[in-house]
């Protein structure tokens, strides 16, 4: 994502504050953070985590015959990028 940080600089300029914030996911020599790889995935897990087990979702899942847990559940998780990759680790 880079490309995305350095067309940003080359309309808006190289002083802009928000040049290096502009996009994620970049190597840590170009101003990515250190461990934001698995932080995506863990975020999504832990959002979806909190969805499954949110009081209002309960009685859906119940009458489908679910409970809020992930364990014995097959997921389908479209694509296989780095975020994709870390939710799979973390499911």
């Amino acid at each position: 994502m880079v490309w995305v940080a350095d067309c940003y600089k080359k309309i808006r300029g190289h002083y802009d504050i928000k040049s290096q914030a502009v996009s994620t996911a970049k190597p840590l020599n170009h101003g990515g953070i250190q461990g934001q790889q698995q932080s995506i995935g863990l975020s999504a897990f832990i959002a979806f985590r909190a969805l499954i087990t949110h009081p209002a979702l309960q009685g859906t899942l119940q009458q489908h015959g679910l409970n809020s847990s992930v364990e014995g559940k097959t997921f389908i998780i479209q694509g296989f990028g780095t975020m994709s990759y870390q939710l799979c680790k973390q499911i």
